[in-house]
């Protein structure tokens, strides 16, 4: 019996993302299984884990979250302000405001739902039947156009809500979103024989702190058009996500390597000052909603679509940007993890400093145990100046005449009246300089 995938159990679909067949015992030791990984898949930053049929207990698992969720729906707490009783957990309320009238782009804002929606949101994502049906309109979209025709339409449910804001005398119908729900931490739910996301066996173990959503999984309940806005994981972690049952999940992925430039775009958009001011707005804010087709027509950033069916694990590298929507209702469990070499890429992820109660991983143990060599480093904060080629690093795609299109934050884009190559991937915009500490490009 192998101890990792055959070349048969890989393939590779059109969009560039690649899928892996994978048996329970190919996860057992998972540590051996992400060095495997990163040789396979040759620096892609994600890839798909199709868990084979005869391994599944999807049924147990299902009926196991469950009924661990509905105890976290049904749990209340004392609300000094009103001084009464409230339900603890509250879906997110989903609003997409646009900022851009040309563009796919909208700034995510959470807001309180109501009694009712909350009612009605709980009874749907507790029951077994929400999870079996594919009526959505998304199933139908899919089959006529395939995903990307899939993804314009979900951007297209945004844009109607954009519409619907704009009518004084129209109400903007509410997506909601049961994101983040920690269920009982000392409960180990295992996905398959001897794999859980509770006892991944990485050097995450060795932090100091144990977090819920790092340490300790989260668990999602996804209704349709419900979305994931652009961001990489804490301290630019991998994640693993495990779609248990329901709905598919549409994923957009951008490379690590693309990471510093697709930040300073978002840090340029015309949202909230409060959040574009921070380094960490696409690590703890989580508020641009973009369709990634805007990144690669402004300045050819490349990126990959796929579908996460249950059974799929996702999982996402160091860095590597994702966002996406809910088809449908569907139950999912995530969490992180590292490796060594994650750990030299780790130390100088950013930091939000907008708010004491986000994550900041503690890197000292961390580093003791599997990389002594960046003590130093970590210790004498030389953290904030990044070395050369990490993904904080502003690189340009690459163009086909052999230039590797690096430019660094002092650099700009060229513009149509200089000489570029008409090869290059890079986009200009036209008649326009374009420096990275100061866009203005609306």
């Amino acid at each position: 019996m192998s101890m990792f995938p055959d070349d048969e159990a890989i393939t590779t679909d059109n969009q560039g993302l690649i899928t892996v067949l994978v048996r329970a015992h190919h996860l057992s030791d998972f540590p051996a299984f992400v060095a495997w990984m990163r040789t396979t898949l040759n620096g892609r930053h994600r890839g798909l884990l199709r868990l084979s049929e005869e391994d599944r207990q999807d049924d147990e698992v299902f009926k196991t979250v469950m009924s661990l969720m509905k105890v976290v729906f049904d749990r209340k707490v004392h609300d000094k302000v009103t001084k009464s009783e409230v339900f603890e957990y509250q879906p997110d309320c989903q609003v997409a405001f646009a900022t851009s009238p040309d563009h796919d782009i909208f700034q995510y804002i959470r807001v309180q739902c109501s009694p009712e929606e909350r009612e009605k949101f709980v009874a749907e994502a507790t029951s077994n039947s929400s999870y079996g049906c594919r009526d959505s309109c998304c199933y139908q979209v899919l089959k006529e156009s395939g995903v990307t025709g899939l993804a314009n339409h979900c951007f297209g449910v945004l844009r109607a809500q954009r519409d619907a804001s704009l009518k004084n005398d129209e109400k903007i119908s509410s997506i909601l979103y049961g994101a983040g729900i920690q269920l009982h931490r000392g409960r180990k739910i295992k996905l398959c024989r001897d794999f859980s996301l509770s006892n991944l066996k990485t050097v995450l173990d060795h932090a100091s702190e144990k977090y819920d959503g790092l340490a300790y999984p989260y668990v999602y309940s996804g209704t349709a058009h419900s979305f994931f806005p652009w961001h990489i994981e804490d301290a630019g972690l991998y994640s693993i996500n495990y779609n248990i049952k329901g709905a598919p999940k549409l994923w957009f992925g951008i490379e690590p390597q693309y990471f510093g430039l697709v930040d300073k775009i978002c840090s340029s958009l015309h949202i909230d000052k409060g959040y574009t001011s921070c380094r960490a707005l696409l690590v703890d804010h989580k508020v641009v909603v973009a369709n990634p087709k805007y990144f690669f027509d402004l300045l050819g950033i490349p990126y990959t679509i796929g579908l996460q069916e249950p059974g799929d694990f996702m999982v996402t590298f160091p860095f590597a940007l994702h966002a996406g929507f809910n088809l449908g209702h569907n139950l999912a469990t995530a969490a992180n993890f590292g490796d060594p070499e994650w750990v030299e890429l780790g130390i100088y992820a950013p930091i939000c400093l907008c708010n004491p109660e986000e994550i900041h991983l503690d890197f000292t143990n961390i580093i003791r145990k599997c990389r002594p060599d960046l003590l130093n480093i970590y210790n004498n904060k030389t953290i904030l100046m990044f070395p050369k080629s990490h993904p904080m690093e502003v690189l340009y795609p690459a163009c086909s005449d052999g230039n590797d299109g690096k430019q660094t934050t002092e650099q700009k884009v060229q513009t149509e009246e200089e000489a570029q190559p008409a090869s290059c991937s890079s986009r200009v915009l036209s008649g326009r300089s374009l420096k990275l500490e100061s866009f203005d490009w609306f």
